[in-house]
């Protein structure tokens, strides 16, 4: 019996779909489809939590038409984890996000781990404040800020 999982890339652009399929593909079984889609409507990035709330709404959509098609889990495609709480409480089926992901596999590695951000410096607070939401990671977690070399 073939699963179907679909991966969410909750901003408005499609420059991610193509090389993040490519490379699941590559680790899938036989008998799991995946497919991906951008949103519609919102932010072409996610840094910060005001560009995390553009993409909410939008990506809840995304998450209840997945269930509505029959997917079997979803993936939400950003380490922010935008919605992702919210999506956990709309369907039945299984929702993860990268951020909760990483996290998690990154706890079983060690007692702490660290989160290089490739954004601004207030992506990592962005991050940090995520992580404490989600099963207080953050007394885990370092952050180390992105530093623009003149």
């Amino acid at each position: 019996m073939t699963k179907k999982i679909k991966v969410i890339v909750p901003v408005a652009t499609d420059i991610w779909n193509e090389p993040t399929l490519s490379e699941m593909q590559k680790y899938k079984d036989s008998e799991t489809s995946i497919d991906i889609v951008s949103l519609k409507k919102g932010p072409e990035s996610i840094e910060d939590s005001y560009d995390d709330a553009w993409s909410a709404l939008f990506t809840i959509q995304e998450v209840l038409k997945a269930e509505k098609e029959g997917y079997d889990g979803l993936i939400i495609y950003c380490y922010g984890d935008p919605a992702l709480r919210a999506a956990k409480e709309a369907v039945k089926i299984p929702v993860v996000g990268l951020g909760e992901g990483s996290a998690t596999f990154a706890s079983l590695l060690g007692h702490k781990f660290g989160i290089v951000t490739a954004g601004p410096p207030e992506s990592g607070a962005y991050l940090m404040d995520n992580l404490r939401i989600q099963a207080n990671w953050h007394y885990r977690a370092r952050h180390r800020p992105y530093f623009d070399e003149p």
